[in-house]
C-alpha cells in the first residue's frame, strides 16, 4: 500500500510530467515500431488507433496496462509520446495491482542493464531527443520511487537507473558506457 506521503508527491510529480511532455505529439500508427525491430509488429499493435487525439493524456489506462512491456519496441518518437502515460500510470501502482507491471517494466526501460553496444545505442536513441525538462521529470520519477516507494526491489531499480543514466550533466549518452 502506498503511503500518504508517496501519493502526495506522486500527484505533484504528475503535474511536472504533464507539463514536461505537454507538447509531445503522436507520431502516427505507421511510426510506432522502432526500425531495429521490424519483425515485432505485434508488440506495438495494441497502441494502433489508440492515440488518435494526439494527446498522451487521453490514452486509456487499460491500453498502458495491457501493453506494459512494449516500450522498448517503440520508435524514439513513440517512446517519447507514450512514456509519460506509463510514468503517470506507474505512479498509482500498488503491489498485486495490474499497474505494478507497468511500474516494474517502466523502471526496467529507464534502467536497461545493457552489456552490448547495440542495446545501449538503442536506449540512447530512444531518450536522445528528450528536453531538459523531460529528463528532469524522469529523474524526479526515479527519485520518488527511490525515496518513497514501499517495495525495496523497485527502489533499488530506481536507484540504479538514476545513477546509471539520469544524473550528471543531463545527457544520457555522456553518462554511460557499455559494461
Amino acid at each position: 500500500m502506498a503511503t500518504a506521503e508517496f501519493l502526495r508527491k506522486a500527484r505533484r510529480l504528475s503535474k511536472v510530467i504533464e507539463k514536461a511532455f505537454a507538447h509531445v505529439r503522436y507520431p502516427g500508427d505507421t511510426a510506432l515500431l522502432h526500425p531495429g525491430y521490424s519483425g515485432a509488429d505485434a508488440e506495438v499493435q495494441g497502441f494502433q488507433g489508440k492515440a488518435s487525439t494526439s494527446d498522451w493524456r487521453r490514452i486509456p489506462r487499460e491500453v498502458v496496462e495491457e501493453n506494459y512491456c512494449s516500450l522498448p519496441f517503440l520508435s524514439p518518437q513513440a517512446f517519447r509520446f507514450f512514456l509519460p502515460a506509463y510514468l503517470s500510470c506507474a505512479l498509482t501502482a500498488d503491489s498485486g495491482d495490474r499497474t505494478s507491471n507497468v511500474l516494474s517494466f517502466t523502471l526496467y526501460c529507464l534502467n536497461p542493464e545493457v552489456t552490448e553496444q547495440a542495446l545501449l545505442e538503442h536506449f540512447q536513441g530512444q531518450v536522445r531527443g528528450f528536453t531538459a525538462q523531460q529528463r528532469e521529470a524522469v529523474r524526479w520519477f526515479l527519485e520518488l520511487i527511490r525515496d518513497e516507494h514501499h517495495d525495496e526491489s523497485l527502489r533499488r531499480e530506481a536507484v540504479d537507473g538514476w545513477k546509471r543514466y539520469w544524473v550528471g550533466n543531463g545527457s544520457v549518452e555522456d553518462d554511460v558506457t557499455c559494461e
